[in-house]
């Protein structure tokens, strides 16, 4: 069964895990599981839904990007 690994004190999901029926795993101190449905690590349990982790910002351009970029501005 796949289940959310969630932090008790900010609701942040830390992993999604596999679970066998029967397992006898309980989680670390600070945390509890819940069924996960669509969730995914870095969303939020919110007491009723998960709430899906924003996206991450665009990687920054490469130095070499910034390069050829500056320079095509000075040749127009």
């Amino acid at each position: 069964m796949r289940k959310a690994l969630i932090e008790t004190k900010t609701g942040k999901v830390n992993n999604v895990i596999e679970l066998g029926t029967g397992a006898n795993w309980k989680p670390p101190i600070g945390h509890y599981i819940r069924d996960a449905a669509n969730a995914g690590p870095g969303d939020t349990w919110d007491g009723k839904k998960f709430i899906p982790a924003p996206a991450p910002d665009p990687m920054p351009p490469t130095l070499e990007e910034r390069i050829e970029a500056l320079e095509a501005k000075l040749v127009t």
